[in-house]
C-alpha cells in the first residue's frame, strides 16, 4: 500500500502510512495494557528522567496527525502529551484533548463548548483513571480519562507553572507564588502535612520529581529543595548558582541532577550536599538534561548536544553534534537514541553511542490563523515515547504520530522547479536552479541529495551560515528548498554562457525508508534571447511564464511547477525524462 499523508484542515485528522488495519494486521498495536509501555506522565515518570522503556526503531514514519482548531494561546506550547491505555491526552492552549493513540480520532475534549478562560501551560499526568492539568488561573482540574467530565477542582490561586506529577497516589505540583503542593490524587483535598502549601522561596520551576519518599523542586532563585513527602518539611536545599529557567530536576538511582546557567551537576539525593560530580559545558544548558543508565544527554544555549557519563560526567561523544535550530524541548532517550526537537519544527534521532543523525524530519504547518498562514512550526515539548511510538506535540495545535511500521511507499516530491521544462532562456550566468522537494512519510535524507545539469554532478554546500559563500547548491530542510546559481565571472574573466540548444537537469533524492526519486526535465538556451534588469523568458510556444513576488535574478527563468511536480492537492512527481 503507498504512502498517504493527508493533511488535515484544523480540527481534523492527517492520516499516513501505517493507516491502523494494517498495524493491527501486522501486530503491531499501539495500545497496550503494560503502564512500562505506556507515557503517562511528564518526562517518562514521577523521576523526569526523559528515558523511555523499551525501543524506538529507526528510521519512523508519520502515522497520523491531529491539528486542533488554532489559538493564539498555543504559541510556544510547552505541554507535552501523556498516553495511557491506548489514549494520547494533550493540551493546546486553552483545551485538552483526548484521541485515539492508533487512529488520532477524537475521544472527547474539555471544555467541549466555551474554551477555558485561563492557558494550560504545564505537561499532562495520567493516573487511576484521572488526568491531572494546571493553567495559568491557579486550577489544578482533574478530569475522567474515559469521558473528560471534570471530578475534581483545586484552587492554588497562582498560575501553576510547575507540571503535575503523580506518584503513591498523591499529586505535586508548584505555582509561580513559590508553593509546592501535595494533593490527594482521588479527592483533590490538600494532605494534612502539606495543608496551604509548601512555601519555599521563589516561583516554583519545571516539574518536581519524587523518589524513594523525597519530592525535588527547582526555584527560580537557582535552589533546588529536598522536600519529605511524609511530612511536607524541607530536609535539604542548596543554591546551585545560575540561571534554572527552562529546567527541572533528574532523578535516577539515588542521584539528582540539575543544570544551572552552564553547570551540570550531579548530586547525592539523600541530603544534596554532597555533588557526585560537576561540570562547566561551554555554554549555558538551555533544557532540562536527560539521563539513562547508558548517557546524560544535555543540550546548550548555541545548539550543541553533549553525552555525559551519568556516573562521572565524563564525555562520551568524540564529535558534538550542532543542530541547525534552537532548542526549547527537553530530549528523550529511547533505547539507543536520542529525539530532540527544535523551534521551527526540526525532529531529530541521534545515536546514543556516536552523536550521529539517524533520522531527520522538519514538521510542516498544518493549521492557519484567522489573519495569516502559520509560516513554520516551533516544538517546545519534549517528545515521548509510547507502545514504539514518537508522539510530537507542536505549536501549530498539532500532535504527530511516528511509527517504525508505517507504510512508506512513496518517493519523495518536487514543486516549483526552475527552470521550467521546455522554458527558453538566455546562457548567461548566473542561471538559478531551484526546487522545493518535500516527504511527508519519513522526511528527506539530505545527504541523498544529487543535482546533475548536462550530466556533471554539482557539489553540495555544507549547511550553516558560516558556509554561505562556498560553490555548490544548497537545500534547507525547512523549506525543502533547493538552490544553485551557476557561478558568475570576477573580474576580468571571460563571460561563458551556456551554449544554444537543449539541456538536461536531474535531481535525485532519497527519504529514510529508501523511496528514491529521479526527475529529469529539459530546458533550451538561446543566447539572442533579450537580456533585461529581471531576465524574461519565453516558451517554446511563445509564452513568457510569470511568477508575482519572484525574486529571481538575471539570467534566470521564472518559476513554476514542472510536470509530473505535485503541489498541494496535486498528483506526485515522476522520474524519468520530461
Amino acid at each position: 500500500m503507498a504512502l498517504s499523508c493527508r493533511m488535515g484542515r484544523r480540527g481534523t485528522v492527517s492520516v499516513c502510512g501505517r493507516l491502523v488495519l494494517a498495524g493491527a494486521a501486522l501486530g503491531f498495536p499501539f495500545a497496550s495494557s503494560s503502564a512500562v509501555a505506556d507515557s503517562a506522565m511528564f518526562r517518562g515518570g514521577a523521576g523526569l528522567t526523559g528515558s523511555y522503556e523499551g525501543r524506538l526503531d529507526i528510521p519512523v514514519a508519520l502515522s497520523w496527525r491531529y491539528t486542533a482548531p488554532y489559538s493564539p494561546a498555543a504559541s510556544a506550547n510547552p505541554s507535552s502529551p501523556a498516553v495511557r491505555d491506548g489514549v494520547v491526552y494533550f493540551s493546546v492552549g486553552d483545551r485538552v484533548f483526548a484521541v485515539a493513540a492508533e487512529s488520532g480520532e477524537l475521544r472527547w475534549r474539555f471544555p467541549q463548548d466555551e474554551a477555558l478562560s485561563s492557558i494550560v501551560r504545564t505537561s499532562l499526568a495520567v493516573a487511576n483513571g484521572t488526568v491531572f492539568f494546571g493553567d495559568t488561573d491557579g486550577n489544578l482540574t482533574a478530569l475522567n480519562a474515559a469521558t473528560g467530565a471534570t471530578t475534581w477542582k483545586f484552587a492554588a490561586r497562582a498560575n501553576i507553572t510547575a507540571s503535575p506529577v503523580v506518584a503513591d497516589g498523591v499529586v505535586y505540583f508548584g505555582t509561580a507564588d513559590g508553593r509546592l503542593f501535595a494533593l490527594n490524587a482521588a479527592t483533590g483535598t490538600d494532605l494534612p502535612l502539606w495543608r496551604g502549601g509548601l512555601r519555599l522561596a521563589d516561583e516554583v520551576i519545571g516539574a518536581p520529581a519524587v523518589a524513594d519518599g523525597t519530592v525535588f523542586a527547582l526555584t527560580a532563585d537557582g535552589s533546588i529543595a529536598a522536600v519529605g513527602a511524609a511530612t511536607g518539611r524541607v530536609r535539604a536545599q542548596v543554591r546551585l548558582g545560575g540561571s534554572v529557567r527552562r529546567q527541572a530536576p533528574v532523578v535516577r538511582d539515588g542521584l539528582v541532577y540539575v543544570a544551572a546557567g552552564a553547570r551540570l551537576s550531579s548530586l547525592l539525593a539523600r541530603n544534596l550536599a554532597a555533588r557526585r560530580w560537576s561540570v562547566n559545558l561551554p555554554d549555558d544548558i538551555a533544557v532540562a538534561p536527560a539521563v539513562s543508565e547508558r548517557a546524560l544527554i544535555a543540550v546548550t544555549t548555541d545548539n550543541r548536544v553533549f553525552s555525559l557519563d551519568p556516573l562521572s560526567g565524563r564525555a562520551l561523544w568524540t564529535v558534538t553534534p550542532r543542530l541547525e535550530q534552537d532548542v526549547a524541548a527537553p530530549p528523550t532517550i529511547v533505547g539507543d537514541v536520542v529525539v530532540i526537537g527544535t523551534n521551527r519544527g526540526l525532529l531529530y534521532a541521534l545515536d546514543i553511542a556516536t552523536g550521529a543523525t539517524r533520522w531527520l524530519y522538519a514538521l510542516a504547518p498544518t493549521s492557519t490563523r484567522p489573519d495569516a498562514m502559520v509560516a513554520h512550526v516551533n516544538v517546545a515539548a519534549a517528545p515521548v515515547v509510547a507502545n514504539g511510538a514518537l508522539i510530537v506535540a507542536a505549536d501549530d495545535a498539532s500532535v504527530s504520530v511516528f511509527r517504525a511500521d508505517s507504510v512508506d511507499t512513496t518517493e519523495p516530491y518536487v514543486t516549483d522547479l526552475l527552470p521550467q521544462r521546455g522554458v527558453v532562456i538566455n546562457g548567461a550566468p548566473p542561471i538559478r536552479f531551484e526546487g522545493i522537494l518535500r516527504d511527508d512519510g519519513s522526511g528527506i535524507r539530505p545527504d541523498s541529495l544529487r543535482l546533475l545539469i548536462n550530466g556533471e554532478p554539482v557539489a553540495m554546500r555544507p549547511p550553516g551560515p558560516d558556509n554561505r559563500d562556498r560553490p555548490g547548491f544548497s537545500f534547507d530542510l525547512l523549506t525543502g528548498r533547493l538552490e544553485y546559481d551557476t557561478p558568475e565571472p570576477v573580474g576580468a574573466a571571460l563571460v561563458r554562457p551556456l551554449p544554444d540548444g537543449r539541456h538536461e537537469v536531474a535531481l535525485q533524492a532519497s527519504d529514510w525508508k529508501g523511496n528514491n526519486l529521479d526527475l529529469r526535465w529539459r530546458f533550451t538556451v538561446d543566447n539572442s534571447v533579450r537580456r533585461t534588469g529581471r531576465r524574461e523568458t519565453r516558451r517554446q510556444d511563445g509564452a513568457t511564464p510569470g511568477r508575482p513576488g519572484s525574486t529571481l535574478g538575471p539570467g534566470v527563468g521564472s518559476g513554476g511547477m514542472a510536470p509530473g511536480g505535485r503541489g498541494r492537492g496535486g498528483r506526485r512527481s515522476g522520474g524519468g525524462d520530461l
